[in-house]
């Protein structure tokens, strides 16, 4: 008997805010979400990173709960599934994007406090200070992750992702 499992798990901080896209009735979320890598380098005795950048797609109640709780540099956790779409560009180039179709997302810190009358413009006119994990305020509540359910039939259609 054969077994295979296609299924990533990333925790990360949001490089900017929910980006939602909508193509008559059928809308998605993207996340940009980077991990960091981090380890002592023998050589020169140098702390050293790698930031690596994942494209993550959200659909049905995903997309509601990043608009409403999800801004950029907060901490998500994503598990999911990794899925390869091939596109043309401008110059009719072929290229291919690896990208994680979430099944589960939940905030796992915020960047900030912040409260609902701050607006999220000051937020997005905020200096970068790259992703970087803060840990979560005092008092700070975690909001409920989406109820979509468990699995999402469009998860198993790779060509739903194509728009």
């Amino acid at each position: 008997m054969n077994f295979s499992l296609n299924k990533q798990l990333i925790v990360g901080n949001l490089g900017r805010d929910p980006e939602i896209i909508q193509r008559g009735d059928f809308r998605i979320g993207v996340l940009n979400v980077a991990t960091t890598e981090s380890w002592k380098d023998k050589a020169t005795d140098e702390w050293r990173n790698l930031v690596t950048w994942h494209r993550v797609i959200l659909r049905n109640g995903d997309i509601d709960y990043a608009e409403k709780n999800l801004r950029k540099g907060d901490s998500v956790y994503v598990e999911g599934v990794t899925r390869h779409r091939a596109w043309k560009d401008g110059d009719e180039q072929e290229r291919i994007t690896t990208e994680i179709n979430a099944q589960e997302l939940r905030l796992h810190s915020r960047a900030t406090s912040r409260s609902a009358d701050a607006p999220s413009l000051a937020r997005r006119n905020a200096a970068p200070t790259g992703p970087q994990s803060q840990p979560q305020q005092d008092g700070d509540e975690r909001p409920e992750g989406p109820s979509h359910g468990g699995h999402d039939e469009a998860y198993g259609d790779p060509t739903r992702t194509v728009f």
